[in-house]
C-alpha cells in the first residue's frame, strides 16, 4: 500500500492523475448544467408554456402562480423562517373593473374629442402595460390575501415583474 502510494505521489502527472480530473471535471458539468437545468433562472420569462409574447400573462396561468408561489416563499426572514406555499386559491383579475371603468367614461364638458380620445387610448396602453391581481393562499404560516402586480421588465414585453403584498 505505502509503495503504490509513493509510486502514485511521486509522478503526479500521471495518466491515472489526468484522468481523475477528466471524470472529476465531466461530473461537475454534469451536475452544473443539471442544476441550472432544474432551477432556471430565466427572470419570470414569458416564453412558459401557455403564455403568449407581448401580452401579461392571466392571473390563473402558471406563469403567474409560479411567479407568485416564489415572490411569497422568498419573504423568509430570520424571525418567521422558511414559508411554504401548499395553495393559491380565489385569483382575481382587477384588470377587468379597470377596463370597464375606462370605458364608462365620458368627456367633460368642453373636452375637445381629439383630446379625450388620445386619454383613453393612453389610459388603455397604461392598463395593459401594468395588471393588479389578488388571491388567496394557503401557506405554512396560515391562510393569507395576498395582493400582486404584474409589469413588463424590458421595453421588448418579453420578461415580466412580480410584486406581492400581503393583505393586512
Amino acid at each position: 500500500m505505502r509503495a503504490r502510494y509513493r509510486a502514485n505521489a511521486a509522478a503526479p502527472d500521471g495518466a491515472r492523475t489526468r484522468r481523475a480530473a477528466a471524470i472529476g471535471g465531466l461530473a461537475a458539468l454534469v451536475l452544473l448544467g443539471g442544476y441550472r437545468l432544474w432551477h432556471r433562472a430565466d427572470g419570470g420569462s414569458v416564453s412558459a408554456p401557455g403564455a403568449v409574447p407581448g401580452q401579461l400573462p392571466a392571473c390563473d396561468s402558471a406563469l403567474a402562480q409560479r411567479l407568485l408561489r416564489q415572490a411569497v416563499e422568498d419573504q423568509a426572514t430570520a424571525l418567521t423562517g422558511p414559508i411554504r406555499v401548499q395553495a393559491i386559491t380565489e385569483m382575481t383579475d382587477h384588470a377587468e373593473t379597470v377596463r370597464r371603468s375606462i370605458d364608462a367614461l365620458r368627456p367633460a364638458q368642453g373636452t375637445p374629442p381629439e383630446q379625450f380620445a388620445a386619454t383613453v387610448r393612453g389610459m388603455r396602453e397604461n392598463a395593459e402595460a401594468v395588471r393588479s391581481y389578488s388571491a388567496r393562499l394557503y401557506t405554512s404560516r396560515g391562510v393569507r390575501l395576498y395582493g400582486y402586480g404584474l409589469s413588463w421588465t424590458s421595453p421588448a414585453r418579453d420578461q415580466v415583474y412580480l410584486e406581492a403584498v400581503a393583505a393586512q
